[in-house]
């Protein structure tokens, strides 16, 4: 069966009276395998949605409103291609050579009516083009378990084209209305909803987390801190931690209220309760040579530790949880507290390793980036970059780069790794677009579907390590708490980052 879809952006807005011109622009038939239930209710709802539009028609002619009647008839035409009266009004002739309608050069669109007329015209279109909607709203209630989701939805959007405000057709897809900036509301899907609102649900917390971190208050060093072969130039505590710098105060300052509000934060987040230590501690090492004195020197760092200390920025001092923080910029290294404090959190809480790359890189360069901005402290596979591979590199390098948008692009060029991959991964064989798939994916966790759903996810995929039971298998997790196969899970991200962040097309 050849039904032709009616429902198309030709129909416009209910208070906007310019159309396309042409009816090539609107007409798109859609082709059925069967005459189903929901195609014969469609199908009699276009023969009813005609008649409508013939009437409307026939009382613009009356009206003397004849650029309405004449945008009337192109609405038709979506319908009934072949309408005689339609085309020859539109000033359109049948080849047939072609086979085709083809509009005259010497066509031209009738003038305005009376703005009186417009107006009544207007909300005469408007009652039609509602009942439609009315009518195919019912078909797709009685039949629309026939069809396969996504069929439903695609229905439901063409119609959304050209009523985008009813609440019927939105209920149908799960789609909620969120107040977004400008004091206009926005309709998205409840996932896409989750995430405007939880997005600014944690935002506040962030704020608040810092406000209430406490005022950084002086301290004096611990004896096995002192004789390192360097001065400690401020040494700093608040409520939760102290820190010691070689360099200013202000950076100290600022690492000790930011690591202080992570440990708040991240039970909203993530789930689960941890507080520091009372005896934790943040080295910050501003000069380069000043690490291999404090490796060497410093007591609490462990044996099995040292190999670390020439390729890394930051590191636990190994059987602690001090931290220290060598070299690089002030943003490097409060970018690298912030991911120890989160690599540690999921480690302690949930037994979440670099074993699993997806979490740890994804989880933790996305809330070291909605806390502080960068996205600094990352591992990467560099050994065989395919060249896509080396254009996304080149990405993660700038500042100001949306990775989600990153993510919707490569999804949509259809270059995003196969998730199933992604997830079985360690950290340290990770490639660029690994973790731009995996920063989206713990956007979609976290912002999306709650902080539920996201321990559950970290709590059955990292186990109990300290017992000695292994986590289960990161895509089986996946699937099970999502309610998706994994094939289903990518294009659900691609929507969701359409939908909630205006990425990709």
């Amino acid at each position: 069966m050849l039904s032709i879809a009616i429902l198309m952006l030709a129909h416009g807005p209910a208070t906007n009276t310019a159309y396309p011109a042409t009816v090539s622009a609107i007409v798109a038939p859609t082709v059925y395998a069967d005459d189903g239930p929901y195609e014969q209710a469609k199908a009699e709802a276009g023969t009813a949605f005609a008649a409508d539009l013939e009437e409307l028609a026939k009382w613009c002619h009356k009206s003397k409103a004849y650029r309405e009647r004449n945008q009337i008839y192109e609405l038709l035409l979506t319908v009934q291609p072949d309408h005689k009266n339609a085309r020859k009004t539109l000033g359109y002739t049948f080849d047939r050579k072609t086979e085709e309608w083809v509009r005259k050069r010497e066509y031209r669109e009738p003038k305005r009516s009376k703005p009186s007329v417009t107006l009544e015209a207007v909300d005469k279109r408007k009652q039609v083009v509602e009942a439609d909607v009315e009518r195919r709203i019912a078909a797709l209630e009685k039949h629309g378990d026939s069809l396969d989701p996504a069929t439903k939805r695609a229905e439901v959007r063409a119609m959304l084209e050209y009523a985008p405000d009813h609440e019927g057709l939105h209920a149908l897809i799960g789609n909620v209305r969120v107040p977004v900036e400008g004091g206009i509301d926005k309709w998205m899907g409840a996932t896409a909803a989750n995430a405007v609102l939880r997005g600014r649900e944690l935002k506040t917390a962030r704020e608040k987390g810092l406000t209430a971190a406490g005022r950084a208050q002086d301290d004096e060093a611990e004896s096995q801190e002192t004789g390192l072969g360097f001065v400690w130039a401020h040494t700093l505590r608040n409520d939760g931690m102290r820190v010691l710098t070689t360099g200013e105060r202000s950076e100290a300052e600022q690492i000790l209220s930011h690591v202080s509000m992570v440990w708040d934060y991240l039970p909203m987040v993530l789930g689960g309760s941890l507080e520091p230590g009372e005896d934790d501690a943040i080295y910050i090492l501003t000069e380069d040579d000043a690490a291999t004195k404090f490796r060497d020197n410093f007591a609490l760092v462990s044996d099995d530790n040292r190999e670390y200390w020439d390729v890394v920025r930051g590191t636990f001092l190994g059987t602690t949880t001090r931290m220290c923080l060598v070299g690089g910029s002030e943003r490097a290294r409060l970018d690298m507290a912030m991911r120890q404090t989160i690599g540690l959190y999921m480690w302690r809480v949930y037994g979440v390793s670099g074993k699993r790359g997806w979490l740890t890189e994804g989880i933790g360069l996305y809330l070291v980036h909605q806390a502080v901005g960068t996205r600094l402290s990352m591992t990467l596979n560099e050994s065989e970059y395919e060249r896509e591979d080396k254009d996304y590199a080149r990405s993660l390098t700038r500042d100001n780069e949306d990775w989600l948008a990153l993510a919707a692009s490569m999804i949509e060029k259809d270059e995003a790794p196969n998730l199933s991959f992604v997830v079985g991964k360690n950290v340290g064989t990770m490639t660029p677009r690994d973790l731009i798939l995996s920063f989206a994916l713990a956007a979609y966790l976290i912002e999306g579907q709650g902080v539920d759903k996201t321990a559950e996810i970290l709590r059955r995929v990292g186990g109990d390590p300290a017992n000695g039971v292994e986590g289960e298998a990161s895509a089986a997790v996946l699937s099970d708490v999502l309610g998706l196969t994994l094939p289903e899970v990518t294009p659900q991200l691609l929507r969701w980052l359409r939908e909630a962040h205006g990425a990709g097309k």
